[in-house]
């Protein structure tokens, strides 16, 4: 949002974890008003990456680069983090960091969590073991999250707006949106 000065430059990039997070927010706050201003929302374009000089080899994604985080969704709205992150280990046979955040697209009965594991080969193995798995009566959904499923660029943004605004107008849509 700022640059090296700290200015402001009038846009800012909003990272979702999952797409239809995003799409939420596109559809929310495209066209809408902030701080006086009319903002436009739109999905980013991917950065283009240079080539890497001649001779030199690309490496493909290494497994560090993989996510160690999954989603789990559809899990009974209000459930006590102790007792999901007790579940989960009971399930997979690993200890995760869990955190059960309220959802926007699904009805106040459900949430969704997103747990976080030590390495991704541990996050891939929960995954398939939880992919068949049911949380106090409800089959869950789950899935492995990239970390960079979706960014949106916001223009049109006034120079006094600060990253925290943009945090709070977009945690409607996702909790843990990330803004730069």
């Amino acid at each position: 949002m700022a640059d090296g000065s700290g200015k402001s430059r009038g846009f800012g990039f909003v990272s979702f974890a999952m797409a239809s997070d995003c799409a939420i927010a596109v559809e929310k706050l495209n066209n809408s008003e902030l701080r006086g201003r009319k903002i436009k929302v739109e999905v980013a374009s991917e950065r283009r990456v240079k080539s890497p000089p001649k001779g030199t080899s690309v490496m493909r994604r290494s497994q560090e680069s993989l996510s160690t985080i999954i989603l789990i969704a559809a899990i009974p709205f209000g459930t006590d983090k102790a007792e999901f992150n007790n579940w989960v280990q009971q399930q997979t046979g690993f200890v995760p960091d869990c955190i059960v955040l309220p959802s926007p697209e699904i009805t106040k009965r459900h949430s969704s969590a997103r747990v976080s594991f030590d390495s991704p080969d541990t996050a891939r193995k929960a995954c398939n073991k939880l992919s068949t798995a049911t949380f106090r009566e409800n089959k869950v959904r789950v899935s492995p999250l990239d970390v960079k499923v979706c960014r949106l660029i916001v223009r049109n943004l006034s120079f006094k707006c600060s990253e925290s605004t943009l945090v709070s107008v977009f945690s409607d849509c996702d909790p843990g949106v990330q803004v730069r």
